[in-house]
């Protein structure tokens, strides 16, 4: 697999109603404690190497990239908690595609998480319903201006 995509994911369109028959997403993960600065509508998150920033904002794929950010707790006693009758994760995790973000000619990359952008079950699954139709998500910075 490819150095900056840690998962694969696949789901059968039939079940979302769109055109397409599989839909494919891959996904670069990356987990921090640090406190995300919030900007109001959007999380701020710097990745470290300009590559992976390249990567996930290439639209040479034909398999669609998003990162997600896992925001954990600064105690890493409480990051997980497991019962017999639940595994719980704490705090959120949110995604964002990159596709046609712009280049930067810095050595890392500061990037804007919209808050809708919550990763759960039903927003993959609308995520999923989008590919399905052939709306594959691309970047719009703060201000919408891309």
């Amino acid at each position: 697999m490819h150095p900056y995509i840690d998962q694969w994911l696949t789901r059968l369109a039939d079940e979302l109603g769109g055109a397409k028959k599989e839909v494919d997403l891959k996904v670069q993960l990356k987990a921090t404690i640090a406190e995300p600065a919030d900007l109001g509508s959007h999380f701020s998150y710097s990745l470290k190497k300009v590559s992976q920033y390249d990567d996930l904002r290439a639209q040479a794929y034909a398999i669609p990239r998003i990162l997600v950010v896992l925001f954990l707790p600064r105690d890493k006693q409480t990051w997980l908690a497991v019962t017999e009758q639940s595994l719980a994760l704490r705090r959120s995790a949110y995604w964002v595609s990159l596709a046609g973000a712009a280049k930067v000619t810095t050595a890392s990359a500061t990037i804007h998480i919209p808050k809708h952008n919550l990763l759960t079950p039903h927003s993959l699954r609308s995520l999923f319903i989008d590919l399905s139709e052939g709306k594959i998500p691309t970047y719009v910075p703060m201000g919408g201006n891309v």
